[in-house]
């Protein structure tokens, strides 16, 4: 009965550490988790955390004017970001393994799980931190103009019907 409890255990921790693991390599090439809601459950969809405001600048780069400071700022701020974030996710996925390994011990050592569960939501923290402020970064090598310009083009564009097949 024991061992049951322990193996459900294991299964659970590992499909939920999956299912936020997807999500850690779109964060690290600049796209955020998918919150159909805001307030309580995070900012909406339409949050800049919520799409690539760096990689959008950089392909609508023409219609916004950025010149080629800001084209090479940008592109440095986004390599910066995607290295941070791969490394961040690399020891996430490390530290979700041991988790794991700490939760098939009989008994287990709740000393260790909750310390390391507490390690893994202090990655997810600072891997949602590094893009927000990555974000700020890249606002602040726009003008005024040109953010809002971005804001009002993925506005846009979230607006647009999806055509599928074809």
């Amino acid at each position: 009965m024991q061992k049951s409890k322990v193996g459900l255990v294991v299964v659970v921790v590992f499909i939920m550490g999956s299912l936020i693991l997807t999500h850690i390599p779109a964060m690290a090439h600049g796209k955020g988790g998918e919150s159909a809601k805001g307030g309580m459950m995070g900012p909406g969809p339409s949050s800049p955390e919520h799409w690539a405001p760096i990689t959008s600048a950089l392909r609508h780069k023409e219609e916004l004017g950025l010149n080629e400071e800001q084209v090479k700022s940008l592109k440095a701020l986004k390599a910066d970001y995607e290295k941070g974030a791969a490394q961040k996710a690399a020891d996430l996925r490390k530290a979700e393994r041991e988790l794991g390994e700490l939760l098939t011990k009989d008994p287990m050592d709740m000393g260790q799980v909750e310390a390391k569960v507490k390690a893994i939501e202090g990655l997810r923290s600072e891997i949602r931190l590094d893009r927000i402020r990555t974000i700020e970064k890249g606002k602040a090598i726009l003008t005024k103009e040109q953010w809002q310009k971005l804001v009002s083009l993925m506005k846009a564009r979230k607006k647009r019907p999806v055509v599928k097949g074809g």
